[in-house]
């Protein structure tokens, strides 16, 4: 299998991403583990895509079927944090480094990053070993809205040496 295109996220993509984030292991591995509504989700989409300057959410597809989306914001001056969420029926297959390699490198050119991180549960090995191979570095832990999690750091001077 190849990997992923990735596609931007447009108002279309809204009822695909709320079933994605709302499916129930996105939400186990969410630090915000509450279902969203529709009404919140439709408010906090469309202001993302109103913010191109700030906000990348892409698609990830296999011939031409969405498997996944990744997100990157700006959080300071050069700096972006992404959220990465693979579809159920495509877990397990090595689509997360390929959809996080692909959308941090993109994201952090459009936005003009030269770093990006993840904030990743402690117990969601799987993600951990993702964002490893995709070029962040080691998880340092930390403290997130009262949660343990990690976070990992990619670079873009880092692109040069992993290639």
């Amino acid at each position: 299998m190849t990997g992923p295109s990735l596609r931007p996220a447009t108002e279309a993509d809204e009822e695909l991403l709320l079933g994605w984030r709302n499916e129930p292991e996105t939400r186990r591995q969410s630090l915000h583990q509450a279902p969203i509504s529709p009404e919140q989700h439709r408010r906090w989409f469309r202001d993302r895509l109103a913010r191109p300057a700030e906000c990348r959410i892409y698609i990830a597809e296999i011939e031409c079927a969405p498997v996944g989306q990744a997100r990157v914001d700006l959080t300071g001056e050069g700096r972006g944090e992404i959220s990465v969420a693979v579809a159920a029926g495509f877990r397990g297959r090595g689509l997360g480094r390929a959809l996080i390699a692909k959308a941090t490198e993109r994201a952090a050119a459009e936005l003009g990053a030269g770093s990006v991180i993840a904030v990743v549960k402690k117990e969601n090995a799987a993600s951990l070993r993702a964002f490893e191979a995709a070029g962040y570095g080691e998880p340092s832990p930390a403290e997130r809205d009262g949660e343990p999690v990690f976070v990992l750091t990619w670079r873009a001077s880092t692109l040069a040496r992993a290639r």
